[in-house]
């Protein structure tokens, strides 16, 4: 046979084996062994990087495909990277590219998220005006308050048909939840926990009733709210509603289902317990949030008519009105509490009438002024109309400024009026002042129970102890052994001579007598203790002639010689010296009887 006419054809098997079992030495043995395994066809293809893409190529959307059916996740997770990568380079070279791609996407994406948003608004205004004048508003309104919940929630619940509130996809097989959606106005409970409950509530209702395999719970109702359930093969779709809803909703699940199970058959059949494959489905139970609400019929009007918008402002007049007149009224309310509690006034009578207030009353005249008080409120003046006659308060405090301004007492005086209306004084003050308070306040007066002075000192009296004082403790000094005044001394015997003569003038003005003026001599004790004794008396009646120059009567003044003075050290001029000492008359002031009780 002719090899030339059949080059496709297998070499002879000897020829193969002989091939393998020597290897070639030479690029001229490569060949031919090319030739020989793979025909003439593929030996004349050279190994290049063009040959390797181009035998690549044809195999590599089939290799796509086929590891995409065993190794979907695998092929994902590879992938993942380099599309990012891809994007972000896009990104940053051209953004345009991207934005010109997405278009068509966001756009229409966009339109529909804004017109969902003022549909939803243009329905809620449109309610709430429906019903804002309506006489079921004010039976809502007072329910809302009653309830505690918002006027627009009561109107809702009041005009609601039914609400899809929430939508459960559940796993058929293992009971746990893949993805939940939940409507805007309703309150979420935890999905889980009601995918559980469902699911427990099914296989209660299978064991304890002989349900056939296969079967399944399709609704459940508590109150107003119901749960449809709609099983497929392999996920069950459950819907929280609130009011009664069409079956058309019931055509509606079993699509939405359906079209579940087509997008995500291989991930329901392969499921074991990861939930991220099905964030997508969320679009398909959006949905199945549908919701309905009341309308009025054809023989009501869509919007309130002018007699109810004409009632509804006389009652905003109304109530304007009202709010005014309760106010005015606690204001004036507010001002009677305050003058009643002021000490010195006292409300009579106090009405309103013609939309003014009138008020009497009686007001002591150190009692703070009325109109002092009015101004202090938010009342006009010219609503008030006010009469007050004038009364004598026996508030302490009133009682006390009372007595203040009667007395004028000088500013070493004090008054204070005790709880039992005792009026007691104290401080010093001339002797004529507190003889006429005494009288005064013998007349007695409004509020004074009784007063006590005791604690009253006559001023004069502590002027006569203060002289007496001064003169006791000045000494008149002598010479050693001489009736002559040291030199000095001159000065000391004529300040003894005036404050004696005031002594004398103050007891003349209270119309007393001085008592007995003493001059006691003494003398050192040097020498004989006659001669002692003689000149101690001697020294006296010096000083007693000298005082009676100065105008001292004499019969006041008399003279003792005491003699040696052994009080102090011999050296010490102290002893020879002459003292005085006066007896002063005891001042009285007048007591009149107090006034009785």
């Amino acid at each position: 046979m002719d090899n030339s006419k059949t080059g496709s054809l297998p070499p002879p098997e000897d020829q193969i084996v002989e091939a393998t079992m020597s290897p070639p030495t030479s690029q001229a043995g490569m060949s031919e062994l090319r030739r020989l395994l793979f025909g003439e066809k593929l030996e004349s293809l050279k190994p290049t990087t063009t040959v390797k893409a181009e035998a690549v190529s044809e195999v590599l959307a089939e290799a796509i495909a086929q590891s995409h059916a065993q190794y979907s996740k695998k092929l994902t997770q590879a992938a993942v990277p380099t599309v990012e990568s891809a994007i972000q380079t896009s990104v940053e070279t051209d953004i345009n590219v991207l934005s010109e791609a997405l278009f068509p996407i966001i756009g229409p994406a966009t339109r529909k998220s804004v017109a969902a948003a003022i549909r939803n608004l243009t329905q809620s205004f449109n309610q709430g005006l429906e019903h804002s004048l309506s006489p079921q508003s004010f039976k809502w309104r007072w329910e809302a308050r009653r309830t505690g919940r918002s006027f627009a929630e009561v109107v809702l619940l009041r005009t609601l048909v039914y609400q899809v509130e929430q939508v459960l996809l559940i796993h058929k097989e293992t009971g746990l939840l893949l993805q939940q959606v939940v409507s805007e106005q309703a309150q979420s409970q935890d999905p889980d926990l009601v995918s559980a409950m469902l699911t427990a509530i099914q296989d209660f209702v299978q064991d304890s009733f002989n349900v056939q395999s296969g079967g399944s719970l399709d609704t459940l109702e508590v109150g107003e709210v119901n749960i449809w359930i709609e099983a497929g093969p392999q996920a069950v779709l459950a819907c929280v509603i609130r009011g009664n809803a069409p079956q058309e909703l019931r055509g509606q699940l079993q699509t939405t289902l359906e079209q579940i199970h087509r997008a995500y058959a291989s991930p329901l059949k392969d499921f074991e317990g990861d939930q991220e494959a099905f964030g997508s489905s969320q679009t398909y139970l959006q949905d199945c949030l549908k919701a309905q609400f009341k309308t009025r019929g054809n023989g009501q009007k869509q919007r309130p008519t002018k007699l109810l918008i004409g009632l509804g402002c006389l009652t905003l007049l109304l109530g304007a009105w009202l709010g005014l007149r309760i106010k005015a009224g606690q204001q004036w309310q507010a001002y009677i509490n305050q003058l009643e509690q002021e000490p010195g006034l006292v409300v009579i009578q106090q009405k309103r009438q013609g939309g003014k207030f009138k008020l009497s009353g009686l007001q002591d005249p150190l009692a703070q002024s009325p109109d002092a008080l009015l101004a202090q409120t938010k009342l006009k003046p010219e609503q008030v109309t006010m009469r007050w006659e004038p009364y004598l308060s026996l508030d302490d405090a009133f009682t006390l400024k009372r007595w203040e301004a009667w007395l004028e007492p000088p500013d070493s005086v004090t008054l204070k009026l005790d709880p039992d209306q005792v009026l007691h004084l104290s401080g010093t003050a001339p002797v004529s002042w507190i003889n006429f308070s005494q009288r005064l306040l013998a007349k007695g007066g409004e509020g004074l129970r009784d007063w006590n002075t005791e604690a009253l000192i006559p001023q004069e009296q502590q002027q006569l102890k203060a002289l007496q004082e001064q003169i006791e403790q000045r000494s008149i000094l002598f010479s050693q052994g001489s009736t002559n005044i040291e030199a000095g001394q001159q000065a000391t015997l004529q300040a003894q001579g005036e404050d004696l003569a005031e002594v004398m003038a103050i007891a003349q003005a209270l119309d007393l007598e001085v008592g007995r003026i003493t001059l006691a001599g003494y003398s050192d004790p040097k020498g004989d203790r006659k001669d002692n004794q003689d000149l101690s008396q001697a020294r006296a009646t010096t000083v007693q002639q000298a005082l009676i120059q100065q105008g001292i009567p004499a019969p006041l003044l008399q003279t003792q010689a005491l003699g040696e003075n052994h009080q102090t050290t011999p050296e010490n001029p102290q002893n020879r010296r002459v003292s005085i000492s006066i007896e002063l008359p005891e001042l009285e002031t007048q007591s009149p009887t107090p006034p009785a009780p």
